[in-house]
């Protein structure tokens, strides 16, 4: 009599499914990978306009023209402010007691335009003059490509705009006076 031998079918005791199995993982896990690799690349080397300001700030406190530079948009650095401002002495509003005598608040953004606002501890001598105890300036700063940049020509806009909000008030200002960007 012949002897009867289990058959299986389907599952996992065939050898045709075990050699894919491993090609398969392996596959798998390369494109969880990937796609984390791609997340992670699309998410984190984007600059934000306050980051910008902040490099911005520290390469002036450094006195690092190069880094200065890198902050600046290609056509301020074409400018002749950039070549002026290259030429001044560095050292920016510095840090007193290692803290930031400086704070550098969020940005309005507007499509390809960021105005970021930068508060400054005023010195004791300048508030005497009534300057209060800070100073907030508002710099601009353009989109290039996926980077943010200081931008002169906005920046002076924005300025013009915060001082004559800024001196709106004054007692001797003239009825509908405005700081405007020199031509």
């Amino acid at each position: 009599m012949a002897a009867i031998q289990p058959r299986y079918v389907g599952g996992s005791g065939g050898s045709k499914g075990k050699k894919g199995r491993p090609i398969a993982l392996v596959v798998v896990v390369l494109l969880v990978v990937g796609i984390a690799f791609a997340g992670v690349w699309y998410v984190f080397p984007r600059s934000s306009p306050e980051k910008t300001m902040e490099q911005f700030m520290e390469a002036s406190e450094r006195g690092d023209r190069e880094a200065l530079k890198s902050c600046l948009s290609a056509k301020s650095q074409k400018t002749r402010g950039f070549s002026q401002m290259m030429a001044m002495p560095t050292g920016g509003p510095g840090k007193k007691n290692g803290e930031p005598d400086y704070t550098i608040g969020k940005a309005t953004i507007e499509g390809k335009i960021a105005i970021v606002p930068v508060t400054y501890k005023m010195p004791e001598e300048a508030k005497k003059f009534g300057f209060g105890d800070d100073l907030t300036l508002k710099y601009g700063l353009v989109k290039e490509g996926r980077a943010w940049k200081v931008d002169f020509e906005e920046t002076e806009k924005a300025m013009m705009e915060g001082f004559s909000e800024m001196f709106k008030d004054m007692p001797d200002m003239p009825e509908g006076f405005e700081f405007t960007p020199a031509k």
